[in-house]
């Protein structure tokens, strides 16, 4: 019984730990990433990771191409800077969550838009092509 209640205390640590080692993960709605995009000062990056064909049908204005069916798409995450603010979008939102925690653990701060661009979109913010 003592032995299993340390062990407890020794992975609840080290999951207090983990989390503290990583960055951050915020989830926005579109509107709040197209304000956010307009008025913040910080350095940042915004990746969309949907296939080329999706891309090229309307992307955010800046927004780099990481597809996530890519083969080698979590090794290239992985070789993004660490000094900046990612958001991250996709379709509707599915691999883009995914994505964003992937690089969340990567001790990378990033914003999720929740929604993807079809909820860009539907608000009618600009896309270009």
């Amino acid at each position: 019984m003592r032995c299993s209640c340390k062990l407890f205390l020794v992975m609840a640590c080290l999951a207090v730990a983990s989390v503290a080692l990583a960055g951050s993960l915020e989830r926005l709605s579109a509107s709040e990433v197209h304000s956010f995009l307009t008025t913040t000062q910080k350095p940042i990056v915004i990746l969309d990771v949907r296939t080329p064909k999706e891309y090229a049908a309307g992307h955010i204005r800046g927004a780099l191409l990481y597809d996530y069916y890519d083969e080698g798409f979590e090794r290239k995450l992985a070789l993004l800077p660490k000094n900046v603010t990612y958001v991250v979008y996709c379709a509707v939102g599915f691999r883009s969550l995914r994505a964003a925690r992937f690089l969340q653990k990567m001790s990378n701060d990033v914003i999720h838009m929740d929604g993807g661009i079809k909820e860009w979109k539907r608000l009618e913010y600009p896309v270009v092509k």
